[in-house]
Parts: C-alpha cells; structure tokens; sequence
C-alpha cells in the first residue's frame, strides 16, 4: 500500500505541475515571433496572455495533444494542426487582453436578415 501511496504522490507532484507549465507556457513560441520579444520575457508573457483563461487555454492544449497523438500515425500534418491551433489561441487571448472581443460582433450574430426589397447581407 505504501508503495501505490508513494507512486501516486510522485506522479500528482510532477505530472500535475508539468502540465501546468505547459498551459501556462503555450504561446512562448508566437510571443517571439509575432511581438518579436526576447525569448528571456516570452514565458512572462506568455503566462500574462493566459492568466483569467487557463481552463480554456487548457482544454485547447489537451484537444491539440489529442488530435496530435491521433494524427501522429498519419504522419505530416499533425505539427501543422498543432502549431496553427497555437497561433489562433494566442490572437485570441491578445484580442481578450486588449479589450476585443475575440469574435467581431458582426461575425457573432451571423447575417443580418433581410427586409421585405432588400438583400441579405447588403
């Protein structure tokens, strides 16, 4: 018993803070690409993009790793779907961060519906 007691432990001390990290670090790499930041800060800023939306960030970090995993036998493609889901999560948080909204209103409704004479979207 003692033994189970000490592998669950072990596993909750460094699975749990692992994937901590890995959520909170997720947009290092666009940080450094598109605000052109000194890779010392990016992790800094990264966390600063995340804060007030770990979960969210968390449950797109688990459903890339999956589609990663599934698609990894596959073979090319997988980094890709891996990297732009990154890159959307990454403008998202920006766009929250600056006070946007992160889908344009115009977009979040859907079409405007037309009048009698007029023509949708016009």
């Amino acid at each position: 018993m003692l033994y189970e007691l000490r592998v669950v432990v072990g596993l909750i001390l460094f699975v749990v803070p692992g994937i901590v990290i890995a959520v909170r670090e997720v947009l290092y790499g666009p940080v450094i690409v598109v605000e052109h930041g000194p890779a010392g800060s990016a992790g800094r800023r990264s966390r600063e993009l995340v804060r007030g939306s770990f979960a969210r960030v968390g449950l797109l970090v688990a459903i890339m790793l999956l589609i990663l995993a599934a698609t990894s036998a596959a073979g090319a493609g997988a980094a890709t779907i891996e990297g732009v889901g990154i890159a959307v999560t990454y403008y998202v948080l920006r766009g929250i961060e600056q006070g946007r909204d992160a889908v344009p209103a115009a977009h979040a409704t859907g079409p405007a519906e037309a009048g009698p004479g007029e023509i949708a979207g016009a």
